[in-house]
């Protein structure tokens, strides 16, 4: 990757904020496979930072830049900010943004349902890999998978070999025996009727687990 190129117009000390976007952009451009190179200009505009719903930041997707406004605002928030508006870069970059008229217009997410797909799409992963992220950088890993990605890339749910690790045969067991237990109790096809949990009705005892429960105890498992 090239070095970025940051504008700081701002008029404000933004050097651990332009450090963070820098360990950010390789991460964020790994998981949205973006091929054009962004760049970035950080503003201020007193006016709209007085406002509760003023302006945080937009794309351009004529000159593949990110504009972000930093008046008042917590770096984090400006960092979710960055990450939501690459996922409008990647978009760019895969054709998903060209001729689009109405691209930033007041309401353009409620008149135009590609861009209230695009914006749907950009809140989402944009919160997401920036969430992935932060985790990764507190636990000391910059790379860090999420609990997704590690199980598909570390055990997965193929045969067990005799070089899996006892830690990867007992996360593959308690796998195996959870989807077991959906397939025969039906909890996938059937959402039990709520019930008390005090009850001793034999309705309540035999009613079988919901998909809700069935997560829960899958999050027990040792990630």
């Amino acid at each position: 990757m090239t070095k970025l190129v940051i504008n700081n117009r701002s008029g404000m000390k933004l050097d651990s904020l332009m450090n963070s976007l820098n360990e950010f952009y390789p991460y964020s451009q790994e998981k949205l496979g973006f091929d054009k190179e962004a760049s970035f200009s950080f503003i201020s505009d007193p006016e709209n930072g007085e406002k509760v719903l003023g302006k945080t930041a937009y794309y351009d997707p004529s000159e593949y830049s990110v504009t972000i406004y930093v008046d008042k605002r917590h770096p984090k928030d400006i960092m979710r900010s960055i990450s939501h508006e690459l996922v409008h870069h990647a978009q760019n970059c895969r054709g998903d943004l060209s001729n689009l008229s109405v691209a930033g217009e007041q309401g353009y997410a409620q008149k135009d349902s590609h861009l209230r797909e695009m914006e749907r799409e950009a809140y989402e992963k944009g919160n997401m890999i920036f969430r992935d992220w932060e985790d990764g950088v507190k636990a000391g890993n910059n790379n860090a998978d999420t609990i997704y990605e590690r199980v598909v890339k570390n055990w997965g749910y193929g045969i067990l070999k005799e070089s899996d690790t006892e830690y990867q045969r007992t996360v593959k067991s308690k796998h195996s025996t959870m989807k077991t237990r959906i397939n025969k109790t039906g909890a996938n096809k059937t959402k039990a009727a709520p019930f008390d949990k005090g009850s001793s009705s034999e309705r309540a005892k035999s009613a079988p687990p919901s998909a809700g429960a069935a997560l829960e105890e899958m999050e027990k498992l040792p990630l």
